[in-house]
């Protein structure tokens, strides 16, 4: 190894650390074109971190999109849930705002509509218990208290029934898991015979509708967590639902210095994705000492 590559290393090692930010797009108009739309990188501060995006509306008149997102308390690497507005005029983050926190880590949120309330879900592992709470008007009261191992959690409506699907952990790797939801959100018993791609288990956003076409999106996860995402198409027949990969988004699609991806979401023409990148920050060694030892010390 040459003397100027073996410090370029250590360097990076020292005062580079990977983490992630959004990329945003005014100009999405369906999957299959997804990795042509122009991207706007949010630009992270040392001690900012954006991920699991999902957006929750858009304002036509003002060009601001809301998006919920997950953030970090830096040096212990545990994520809690923020909300920023977009603003495409300005392209710059125009306000910003925590909307829950705790001591355990939570993440992948997204706001559902029903009934006219909105809907927070989000993932509560370290509690074991599924995140899902009022949204609306700040009013963040629990729904139901439901535990177990909920792992990036999404609604999905088929036939006027309300599913939750979400994955869990078990000896031979992830497990897919779909139940059913009453109008109060108490879980049932699933009557729906669903057959998934295997080879993306964790979801990555909400389901997605264009025309009379539905979508799951998936996180691929073969080599590394954040390699890319997987775009399934949804077939509803008499016998249940079936899904079957219909196009992949690997970082590299957007950009060549893009390390990870692992969630998008869409409204009308507006895109958002997350992705890693390897970012400055003068104490980064520390940081990441810091996160071993809470890894290795819980």
């Amino acid at each position: 190894m040459s003397y100027h590559l073996h410090n370029n290393i250590m360097i990076r090692k020292l005062f580079f650390l990977e983490t992630w930010t959004l990329a945003i797009t005014s100009n999405y108009s369906n999957i299959e074109s997804i990795n042509q739309c122009d991207w706007h990188v949010l630009k992270p501060g040392y001690f900012q971190y954006f991920a699991d995006p999902s957006i929750v509306k858009f304002d036509e008149n003002d060009e601001t999109v809301e998006i919920i997102y997950e953030s970090i308390r830096y040096f212990s690497g545990k994520g809690y849930l923020k909300k920023l507005n977009y603003s495409f005029k300005k392209n710059e983050i125009s306000e910003e705002e925590i909307v829950l926190e705790n001591k355990n880590h939570i993440s992948f949120p997204n706001v559902y509509m029903h009934n006219d309330r909105q809907i927070l879900l989000y993932e509560n592992e370290e509690e074991n218990a599924l995140g899902i709470i009022n949204y609306k008007d700040r009013d963040l009261s629990k729904l139901q208290d439901i535990k177990g191992q909920y792992l990036d959690p999404i609604f999905a409506e088929f036939n006027e029934n309300i599913y939750l699907i979400s994955s869990h952990r078990s000896e031979s790797g992830l497990v897919f898991n779909i139940q059913l939801f009453d109008n109060n959100f108490r879980l049932q018993e699933n009557h729906v015979n669903y057959i998934e791609n295997k080879n993306c288990i964790r979801n990555g956003g909400k389901l997605i509708k264009e025309g009379d076409d539905i979508y799951r999106v998936g996180q691929l996860n073969n080599s590394r967590y954040g390699e890319g995402l997987v775009f399934n198409k949804l077939t509803q027949n008499i016998d249940g639902i079936t899904e079957k990969e219909f196009s992949k988004l690997l970082p590299r699609d957007l950009n060549q210095k893009f390390t990870g991806l692992h969630s998008f979401s869409c409204n009308g023409n507006i895109g958002v994705v997350d992705i890693r990148i390897a970012k400055f920050n003068p104490i980064a060694v520390i940081i990441k000492l810091l996160r071993r030892l809470r890894k290795y010390g819980s």
